[in-house]
């Protein structure tokens, strides 16, 4: 028999338990993301190129992870399922392991520091961060195979990454900034944030369950015989998976730009480092509005339409900052908007991932589900390090020194492109990639042949 679904629909409280896990991993990429370099920089003093390039060749390791967790995965068997158990096993060391990358010890020598970042970011990011990311991505294909169903968990999952970002910019970050940004400071601050991370990620691994069972004989056993070579071959041969990892890549990179140097904007040329932290509440506002009303949106509509749409929005709140002279007021205002835009990104970019699954295993007669989640893992880690990184090197090269009170203006210049233009490219092959997709209008007839397989194989 091929796969089969439970009929048992999927409850409120455990879609609600799905989106603790997204709360609890995006607190840790509100730190990965936006704040760990301007910790290395600003805090312990290190070259902007440096922590750049430990972010970025981090992503090579990285590379490798998420293919090789999407590929367990999808040759896990356990009584928790394929993706929970991995869930269970992961988060409590991923809080520890975000909680170390902030104790550097300060008796060591430069190179023995550099060394305990090195192992410490990869060990949270590229290892442990994959064996979550993965799993929680690929969970929503195990709950359930009903499109509707998808959209629901996968909107209210982003609703709660989007705020899981309020309690460090709103609270923890202003008492950094108070507190003298010292690294004592940060250490407290993620002590506590870690502990929190930890049991949002519980919730979500203890009470969010599979439903999509493998009741496969052992003939017709698809992902647990399939060598690695032939999974990531078919792959290769979808289509809407390479666009998908396209737009999860010019996505986190769009985003990763300008969040890697919104602090050093805001400290540098709006004079308070705490202003567009502080302004994260109208930012995740604007993001939930959409999260909240475009469900109807996305059934009517259908994914594509409404993921070009938020592109535009995006593309048109990025421009706003770059024409515009600066000012708090400008910042602020355009990055509400740009919120907008990527609120209709994440109602639609995280629920096409199921679908292409379908489209691949209509295609190429092989199912992969966590293989296919890492497009989610990979393109977002690949923003998380090279955004950061690259925005590092180009502000080092351009004179940048985090422990300078003032910067030159050629620093100033970099931080602005860095916040407006190149997250501007980005999004502007977004709104391509959005025109390309066009899978909404193929899915009913790919899911009823895929019934029709499955009935012939009973």
């Amino acid at each position: 028999m091929g796969q089969t679904q439970n009929k048992e629909k999927v409850s409120l409280f455990e879609m609600v338990a799905y989106g603790f896990g997204g709360f609890g991993r995006g607190m840790f990429n509100a730190i990965a993301m936006g704040q760990l370099n301007y910790f290395y920089t600003n805090s312990l003093g290190m070259s902007a190129a440096v922590v750049g390039m430990v972010f970025m060749l981090s992503r090579f390791f990285d590379s490798f992870t998420d293919f090789l967790v999407g590929a367990l995965v999808d040759k896990t068997k356990s009584r928790f399922g394929k993706a929970r158990i991995w869930l269970l096993w992961t988060c409590v060391p991923f809080g520890i392991g975000t909680y170390l990358m902030f104790t550097i010890p300060q008796s060591w020598g430069p190179a023995a520091q550099l060394i305990y970042i090195i192992i410490t970011y990869n060990l949270c990011t590229s290892i442990l961060g994959t064996t979550w990311y993965v799993p929680h991505m690929t969970l929503p294909a195990r709950m359930t195979r009903d499109q509707g169903e998808r959209a629901q968990i996968t909107n209210i999952n982003q609703i709660f990454a989007m705020l899981s970002g309020l309690p460090f910019s709103m609270i923890l970050f202003p008492q950094i900034v108070a507190n003298g940004n010292t690294q004592a400071a940060w250490v407290s601050a993620m002590r506590l944030y870690a502990v929190i991370g930890v049991i949002a990620m519980g919730i979500c691994a203890i009470f969010a369950r599979e439903r999509v069972d493998d009741k496969v004989s052992e003939k017709e056993s698809q992902a647990e015989k399939i060598p690695f070579g032939k999974m990531f071959g078919a792959l290769i041969h979808n289509k809407y998976w390479i666009m998908i990892l396209l737009i999860f890549i010019f996505d986190a990179m769009s985003n990763n730009f300008a969040n890697a140097v919104s602090t050093y904007y805001s400290q540098y040329i709006l004079g308070d480092a705490t202003i567009i932290s502080k302004a994260n509440l109208y930012i995740t506002a604007a993001l939930v509005i959409v999260l909240f009303g475009a469900t109807p949106f996305v059934k009517k509509f259908g994914k594509g339409k409404l993921f070009i749409l938020g592109s535009i929005i995006k593309f048109a709140g990025i421009l706003l900052m770059g024409v515009l002279p600066a000012s708090a007021s400008v910042a602020v205002a355009s990055r509400v908007i740009e919120a907008f835009g990527r609120g209709f990104h994440y109602a639609t970019m995280y629920a096409m991932v199921p679908d292409a699954m379908e489209y691949g295993e209509w295609k190429t007669g092989i199912r992969v589900e966590g293989t296919m989640m890492s497009a989610c893992s990979l393109g977002a880690k690949i923003g998380v390090g090279f955004g950061p990184g690259l925005a590092g090197i180009i502000m080092d090269a351009a004179g940048f020194d985090g422990l300078l009170a003032a910067q030159p203006a050629s620093a100033l210049s970099a931080i602005n492109t860095c916040l407006v233009w190149i997250p501007l490219a980005f999004s502007a092959g977004l709104i391509v990639l959005g025109f390309l997709y066009n899978l909404d209008g193929k899915y009913e007839q790919i899911m009823a042949d895929l019934a029709e397989r499955r009935k012939a194989k009973a």
